[in-house]
C-alpha cells in the first residue's frame, strides 16, 4: 500500500525540503504530526464506511484521495508540507482494507500473506526513501518528493485493480465450474 511508503519517503526527504524552502523545523514536524492524527482518524472512519461501501471502494477511494490531496498545493512550505496530512487522511482509509485484504485471499496462510505484506511494505520503503533521498537536490526537494508520491500512489492504484481483476476472473470461473457440475 501506498500510505507506509509515502511516510517512509517524506521523513527522509524532510530535512532538504525544509532547507530548500527554509522552514522551521518544528513547523514541519508539527505538520507531519498532523498527518499521523489525521490518520488515525480517517482509520477510525474506516469501519463505518467500509460497512456501506465495501472493501475495495474504500480501498480505491483512499488511495485517490491521497493522490488527489497530494496535488492540490501550488508552491511553498504548505504546498510541500501541507499534502502530507491528506496522504495520512487517505493511508487511514486504505491500510485496514488493505490488510484485511492481504489476510482474506487464502486464509490457511493468512500468516504467512501478513508476514509477506509487512516484508513488502518494509523492503519497498527503504528502497523509496533511498531513492527519495538520492533524486533530492538543491531547489528540486518539494517537486522530486510529490512526484515519487505520485509514482507510489499511481502504482498501489493500477496493482489494486489488477487484484480486483483478478479476483472478479476468479469469481466467474468459479461460478462457471458450479453452473457445469
Amino acid at each position: 500500500a501506498s500510505g507506509p511508503l509515502a511516510m517512509q519517503m517524506f521523513l527522509p526527504a524532510l530535512p532538504a525540503i525544509q532547507k530548500d524552502l527554509g522552514v522551521d523545523a518544528g513547523v514541519a514536524q508539527l505538520v507531519f504530526s498532523l498527518s499521523l492524527l489525521a490518520m488515525a482518524v480517517s482509520t477510525l472512519a474506516y469501519g463505518p464506511l467500509s460497512d456501506r461501501l465495501g472493501r475495495r471502494p474504500v480501498l480505491v477511494g483512499g488511495m485517490l484521495l491521497a493522490l488527489f490531496l497530494d496535488w492540490l498545493g501550488f508552491s511553498g512550505p504548505m504546498a510541500a508540507f501541507g499534502p502530507i496530512i491528506f496522504v495520512g487522511l487517505g493511508n487511514g482509509l486504505a491500510l485496514p482494507s488493505a490488510n484485511s485484504g492481504i489476510v482474506s485471499v487464502r486464509p490457511h496462510l493468512a500468516g504467512s500473506a501478513s508476514g509477506f505484506g509487512g516484508f513488502i511494505q518494509i523492503a519497498a520503503g527503504a528502497l523509496l526513501s533511498a531513492l527519495a533521498v538520492a533524486l533530492l537536490g538543491p531547489g528540486n526537494g518539494p517537486v522530486t518528493l510529490h512526484l515519487l508520491l505520485l509514482a507510489s500512489g499511481a502504482t498501489s492504484i493500477v496493482t489494486t485493480l489488477y487484484v480486483i481483476a483478478v479476483s472478479r476472473s476468479e469469481a466467474r470461473r468459479a461460478a462457471r465450474a458450479a453452473g457445469d457440475a
